[in-house]
């Protein structure tokens, strides 16, 4: 009797350290599952932030894009209009190209921003035109003759310069807007403009080639492989044979 129960009792305390052994993986389980949760949750944040910091990499990307691309299109752009017409923000900086005020227009109301004076025809080439479409060809002759001397061309430099860093409006007061002097300063202007302009670098146009190059050189057969051997066959019987003596001139 004292044997039976003492092996009741062991299986008693076997299957306690059985349920709590039990027990215990199952803790073990739940705090791996845990863990596990929580680092699939640390990576899903993560990979949140990532999403959210290459969207605003992209915004910002795209800002600066477009703020070049802005930039790019305003500068260098010179417009003409005539003193009478309403002054407005999208001109930049505004300059006065006549040697004489335009009648009637207040100082104030003008909006500019510069009068060059030096910079307009001179006295003499002014009257000689006379605003008549048929001395046009001359006037326009003579006039670039007279930017290309001081002290107008130095102010025409300024006008460049001022160009290169936004938009210029050449303001006068002619009615005719096909025919006068600042037509033809804004002519000049862009040309120094376009001449300015920095041209593709050498190592591009070498990058450039470098891919076309290796290109040629893979399509090429190999001197060792049978089309080379042809190849190189062709290429002998075609050619002459060369000297190897001196050349000898028959009298």
């Amino acid at each position: 009797m004292r044997t039976g129960k003492a092996e009741s009792t062991n299986h008693r305390q076997i299957g306690r350290e059985t349920v709590v052994q039990r027990e215990g993986l199952e803790d073990l389980t739940l705090v791996v599952v845990k863990a596990r949760l929580a680092s699939q949750g640390l990576q899903r944040e993560g990979k949140k932030e990532e999403g959210c910091m290459a969207s605003v990499r992209r915004r910002t990307a795209t800002r600066r894009s477009r703020t070049a691309r802005v930039g790019a299109e305003t500068a260098g752009a010179v417009l003409l209009k005539r003193a009478y017409e309403q002054p407005e923000a999208a001109d930049g900086y505004r300059v006065l190209v006549d040697r004489l005020w335009p009648r009637g227009v207040r100082k104030d109301a003008l909006a500019i921003d510069a009068w060059m004076k030096e910079i307009g025809p001179s006295d003499e080439l002014r009257r000689s035109f006379g605003h008549d479409a048929a001395r046009w060809e001359e006037f326009a002759a003579r006039y670039r003759e007279e930017l290309r001397r001081q002290p107008a061309s130095g102010l025409v430099d300024e006008l460049v310069a001022q160009a290169k860093r936004g938009t210029l409006t050449l303001v006068y007061g002619a009615k005719d807007e096909l025919h006068n002097q600042a037509v033809v300063l804004r002519e000049r202007i862009e040309q120094r403009l376009h001449r300015a302009r920095p041209r593709a670098p050498a190592a591009h146009v070498a990058a450039e080639a470098a891919p076309r190059a290796r290109d040629r050189a893979l399509a090429a057969p190999h001197p060792t492989s049978s089309r080379g051997r042809a190849l190189g066959a062709t290429k002998a019987r075609a050619s002459p044979a060369r000297r190897t003596g001196p050349r000898v001139r028959s009298h």
